[in-house]
């Protein structure tokens, strides 16, 4: 990989990269433990959970040199990891709805499979706070990491 490329790109850009690489290689090992029924997607939902999130978050919140501060990592680190994990569980959810509909498996225990309203809302969210429990400091934790880096390394 050049790295040159990638110290030119903006610290958003940057920052939700290294997030995503990070959440690949969790969802990875998720893939290896049977956490949960549906843990064979995660290194798929993880990533793209993670990038438009990161990207957005840091975009927003830190436009100026004076915002490169950890105060203002460990503040978008905590939203990202509460949005994230909801965000994994959403896709996962419209994962399984579009294989269920396309094929006919992807169900549930029952033969069954949660409606569009439900993974959006209650299913999602019950999924997402189990996560959090789980994983939920492990994240917060790679995100400040990620996020000092980057402020670290900035050019700003």
């Amino acid at each position: 990989m050049n790295l040159d490329l990638l110290s030119s790109k903006n610290d958003a850009f940057r920052f939700a990269l290294f997030s995503t690489i990070i959440a690949f290689i969790i969802g990875v090992i998720t893939y290896t433990i049977p956490m949960a029924t549906e843990h064979i997607y995660f290194f798929i939902s993880a990533p793209i959970a993670t990038f438009l999130p990161c990207y957005l978050l840091w975009e927003i919140a830190v436009k100026r040199k004076n915002d490169y501060k950890i105060s203002n990592v460990i503040l978008i680190s905590f939203g990202l990891t509460i949005i994230t994990h909801y965000l994994n569980f959403v896709i996962l959810g419209l994962g399984r709805l579009i294989c269920y509909s396309l094929t006919g498996y992807c169900a549930d225990y029952n033969g069954e499979v949660e409606g569009i309203i439900e993974t959006l809302t209650y299913t999602s969210i019950l999924r997402a706070l189990i996560s959090l429990f789980y994983w939920g400091i492990l994240t917060l934790i790679l995100f400040i990491v990620t996020g000092i880096y980057i402020i670290k390394t900035s050019k700003k």
